[in-house]
């Protein structure tokens, strides 16, 4: 269940790693953690701007990570897929 939907990501979009100057591919959210707990990890603006439209204030954050049950990860994950964005399972 879980697994299918980490499986099945789009095309993650390209950005230049400013340390080495190479261009490297970067998710938009990166996915951590198992079990009972994730944390859905924005990486670029258009995440962030993403778990501001769709995930509520009162949700339990690590700095920029919000933290998810596993019970509505696959929803989540899904929507933003939908949506275009990209994620992967760290």
């Amino acid at each position: 269940m879980k697994t299918e939907i980490l499986s099945k990501q789009r095309k993650s979009q390209d950005h230049v790693d400013p340390s080495s100057g190479l261009r490297a591919t970067m998710p938009d959210f990166y996915v951590l953690g198992g079990g009972t707990l994730y944390l859905l990890q924005p990486n670029t603006d258009a995440a962030r701007d993403w778990i501001r439209e769709h995930i509520s204030d009162e949700a339990q954050t690590l700095g920029e990570s919000v933290a998810v049950e596993h019970r509505y990860l696959r929803d989540i994950l899904e929507g933003i897929r939908d949506d275009g964005l990209t994620f992967e399972n760290n």
